[in-house]
C-alpha cells in the first residue's frame, strides 16, 4: 500500500510514431501526473522539437536497443512512487493519472495495476477461446486477454497488458526491471515482469483504468508469430524451469486454448482466419527460445 498523495509518473516509450505519440499525450490531463517522460528511439528530431514546446513533458533520447531497455531508462529517470507505462498509440481517460493514484492508494499489498485495453474499432474476431481471467499456469501458459476482458469490478490477476500497466517503481527496480533478452516485437517482456513482481504483492485489473488501443491492421505477420513462440520459450525456461518448458512444448499439441496458441488454434488461425501462420516454425521457435536462454 502506498501513502496518501501518492506520486505518479507517466512514461511513454516510442519509435518513429510522432502522430500517435502526440495524440496520446494531448488527450490526457498531464497535470495529474507529477512527472511525464517520453523516451524516444526515433531517428529524427520531430518529437523532440514538439516536446520542447510543451510544459511538463521531459524528453530523452532512447538507448537504441529495444522497448525493454527504453522502459528501464524511464524507471531509472523518474523519481515517483508509481510509474505508469502506456503505449504511444492508446486513448486514456483525461483523468487517468488520478485514477492510477486512487487505485494504488486503495489497494492493499498492491505492486502493479492496469486495466482493459480493447481496440478502438469494434472487435468481432475473438478466435476460438475466451476467458474471464488473466492467469499464468505453472507451465507458463497464459489465459485471458485484456483486449476482450472487461470485468464489472476490480479483480486480482497474474498479468496485465503492456500497453496499460503501472507499478510501484522501487519494487520494479528491485526485480531488475524489464528483461532486454526478449527479441523481435518484445512479446512476453511484460509477462516476464509480472511473473517476477508477483512475489512481492498483488496485481490489480481495474475496469476504471480502461484505455483504448489503436488498430494498425498489420499485426499478423509470420515474423510476429515466430517471435511470440521464441520469446515464450525463453519466458517459460526462465521463470518455470526446463521441466516446465518440456511440458509446455508437449501441451501445445494437447491443450485447446491459451497463449501462445496451441496447434489447434494455429490451424484455426491459418485456415479459418486466413492469417499467415507458419505453424512448424512456431513450434521450432518455441524450442529455440528454451535452448537459447
Amino acid at each position: 500500500m502506498t501513502s496518501n498523495d501518492t506520486t505518479v509518473g507517466l512514461a511513454i516509450v516510442t519509435m518513429d510514431r510522432f502522430v500517435d505519440t502526440v495524440e496520446t499525450l494531448l488527450q490526457i490531463d498531464l497535470t495529474k501526473f507529477e512527472q511525464v517522460l517520453v523516451v524516444d528511439d526515433s531517428s529524427g528530431e520531430k518529437l523532440e522539437t514538439w516536446c520542447e514546446t510543451k510544459d511538463g513533458i521531459r524528453y530523452q533520447r532512447g538507448p537504441q536497443e529495444n522497448m525493454q531497455a527504453a522502459r528501464n531508462q524511464a524507471i531509472n529517470s523518474l523519481s515517483t512512487e508509481v510509474v505508469t507505462f502506456i503505449d504511444d498509440d492508446v486513448y486514456c481517460p483525461e483523468d487517468f493519472g488520478d485514477r492510477v493514484r486512487s487505485r494504488f492508494e486503495e489497494g492493499d499489498d498492491l505492486v502493479a495495476a492496469g486495466g482493459p485495453c480493447p481496440p478502438v474499432a469494434e472487435q468481432t474476431d475473438y478466435g476460438v477461446c475466451d476467458f474471464s481471467t488473466l492467469s499464468i499456469t505453472r507451465v507458463g501458459t497464459i489465459y485471458g486477454d485484456a483486449s476482450t476482458l472487461i470485468p464489472e469490478e476490480a479483480i486480482y490477476v497474474d498479468t496485465l497488458k503492456g500497453a496499460n500497466m503501472s507499478f510501484l517503481r522501487e519494487t520494479l527496480r528491485e526485480i531488475g526491471g524489464f528483461d532486454t533478452g526478449y527479441g523481435g516485437h518484445s512479446q512476453r517482456e511484460e509477462t516476464d515482469v509480472f511473473a517476477r513482481i508477483s512475489e512481492f504483492g498483488r496485481i490489480c485489473y481495474d475496469p476504471n483504468l480502461l484505455c483504448y488501443h489503436k488498430e494498425k491492421g498489420d499485426e499478423f505477420t509470420p515474423e510476429l508469430f515466430t517471435w511470440r513462440f521464441r520469446n515464450h520459450g525463453r519466458f517459460v525456461r526462465k521463470n518455470f524451469g526446463l521441466s516446465a518448458s518440456v511440458l509446455a512444448l508437449f501441451m501445445l499439441f494437447f491443450r485447446l486454448c491459451g497463449s501462445p496458441e496451441s496447434v489447434y488454434q494455429l490451424v484455426f488461425e491459418k485456415y479459418v482466419q486466413k492469417r499467415p501462420v507458419p505453424i512448424s516454425k512456431c513450434i521450432l521457435s518455441f524450442f529455440i527460445g528454451v535452448l537459447k536462454y
